[in-house]
């Protein structure tokens, strides 16, 4: 099944790769003219590496599908959740289009520490994903359409306080918590 790519990186963090480009532009601009034996090509090759090596280590994402939630990229966590019936992905509208991403469940883990169980004994969930991402409200949409929230129901679910409707394969819900807009989307059956 496909996956929603959803990019977990500051774009103004790329702009460290404008002085970069520009030193490289420059020592292949006056190659020709410098003397010696080795010329500026070890600048060259230095430069070329920096950047591609730049360009590796601010590549993320994170990956959400019907089945897990795991991040991606070579200089990540690497973390990753199984996404299954009872579950709950929170997507957290912050300031700056920022967006936070959880998965709370429960694996059946025997908590050991006091403050996971609930009052009644029973297990509570725990949080098996913790993810950020950039793209505001329109990383909010696409996953509301992925997970099938019907369209004319975004608008009031971006918008409203206490919203709570169930589709085919999830339920979604809204909140606001510390003046922060939260998605609940949970998960009914297993697909």
């Amino acid at each position: 099944m496909k996956s929603v790519y959803i990019y977990a990186s500051r774009l103004r963090a790329f702009w460290v790769l404008v002085p970069m480009s520009t030193l490289l532009m420059l020592s292949i601009a006056f190659n020709s003219s410098t003397e010696g034996a080795l010329k500026l090509y070890p600048l060259i090759i230095f430069s070329i590496g920096a950047i591609i090596f730049t360009f590796i280590f601010l590549f993320r994402y994170i990956s959400i599908s019907y089945s897990e939630i795991k991040y991606i990229g070579r200089f990540t966590s690497r973390d990753s959740a199984t996404i299954n019936a009872e579950k709950t992905l929170v997507i957290e509208l912050l300031e700056k289009k920022r967006v936070n991403i959880k998965l709370y469940g429960n694996e059946g883990y025997n908590p050991e520490i006091k403050w996971l169980t609930k009052a009644d004994g029973e297990d509570g969930d725990v949080c098996l994903f913790r993810g950020k991402a950039y793209g505001g409200e329109q990383v909010a949409v696409r996953l509301l359409m992925y997970f099938g929230v019907d369209v004319k129901d975004i608008d009031v679910i971006l918008a409203d306080e206490g919203f709570s409707e169930s589709y085919e394969n999830v339920t979604v819900s809204t909140s606001v918590v510390d003046s922060h807009r939260e998605i609940k989307i949970r998960f009914d059956k297993t697909v």
